[in-house]
């Protein structure tokens, strides 16, 4: 009797842990597949979105056509296909699109955030803005939402609600190098320049680094005064991009290089990085006058006044 009933508890026990087995592989299956389907969403709108930068109509019409396709990509569908009738400048059918997807996702972070955009371009800045905020409380926001808003709110110069944006986005997912870069911007309206200067750097170390993005960083460092960080972008910028000599970012950067360089009393090195910008921007007369007061500091008078002559040639009002 003690046999049957002990062999029955085994049973039991042998199934209990069979189910639990069995529960939890369907919840992996589950989340594994939930997981994908998120992975093939996301790949479909960045690439319509890249589709749509480059002006690729068709190609980004496919990438609507494949998200309503897929489980669960009504609403990215809804959100590209707006953004795609807003370059056509279509802004009332992209209203009427997001207002009808709203209806059913009144809490979508995604549809509120394009719907602002889409306000904007019709100059309702309020109900614009109002969206940009109602969009940073839901609960779904993403990191790419948070740019948009974040972008959104800057172009209306609430600087303190989008840095408050932008820290929520910066904590979400994957970093995001993008979001980083125009965080950085944003700190630096608020003149928080240690911040900027974090949040600049971050950007370039995630990437894709950009020649604007180091060129803003150089210039912060301007601002702050730190003359050897200045020289330093400059020179990280040249090994980024491919035909420096020939890149006008570089000659801006160059332009600071050298000021930088006047700044340590390197009057030489200035007189170097002065040139090399010149002969990528000939008729910036202000890289000229520079080139003239480092001649200046090394005694080359006739030089610096040749310099001036010449920057009055470029601009009559030097």
């Amino acid at each position: 009797m003690a046999s049957s009933v002990n062999s029955g508890r085994a049973s039991s026990m042998r199934l209990a842990v069979i189910g639990a087995t069995l529960v939890t592989y369907l919840a992996l299956t589950n989340t594994r597949a939930q997981a994908d389907n998120s992975k093939t969403l996301s790949g479909y709108y960045q690439a319509g979105i890249e589709a749509l930068k480059a002006n690729e109509t068709a190609k980004c019409k496919q990438y609507v056509s494949l998200l309503r396709g897929t489980s669960g990509g009504a609403q990215s569908a809804n959100v590209l296909e707006s953004q795609l009738l807003c370059k056509y400048g279509r802004f009332t059918e992209a209203l009427a699109l997001l207002n009808q997807s709203l209806k059913s996702q009144p809490n979508s972070a995604s549809l509120l955030a394009q719907r602002a955009v889409a306000y904007g371009y019709t100059d309702n800045e309020e109900q614009s803005y109002n969206d940009y905020i109602a969009a940073s409380k839901c609960s779904n926001i993403t990191s790419d939402d948070c740019y948009t808003i974040v972008k959104g709110l800057s172009e209306y110069d609430k600087w303190d609600e989008a840095l408050a944006v932008a820290q929520t986005g910066l904590k979400k997912g994957a970093p995001n190098g993008a979001l980083y870069a125009l965080a950085g911007d944003v700190a630096r309206k608020l003149k928080k320049l240690d911040l900027a200067e974090q949040y600049i750097e971050k950007a370039l170390a995630i990437g894709p680094a950009k020649a604007s993005t180091f060129q803003e960083l150089a210039s912060l460092h301007k601002v702050m005064k730190k003359w050897p960080a200045v020289i330093n972008d400059c020179k990280r910028l040249k090994q980024l991009i491919a035909d420096p000599d020939k890149h006008l970012t570089y000659a801006r950067c160059l332009e600071m290089s050298g000021e930088a360089h006047i700044e340590l009393k390197q009057y030489e090195e200035a007189v170097v990085d002065f040139s090399k910008a010149f002969k990528i921007s000939p008729l910036k007369s202000s890289i000229l006058k520079q080139r003239a007061s480092a001649y200046e500091k090394l005694g080359k008078k006739a030089l610096a006044q040749k310099d001036i002559a010449a920057a009055k040639q470029i601009d009559n009002s030097f």
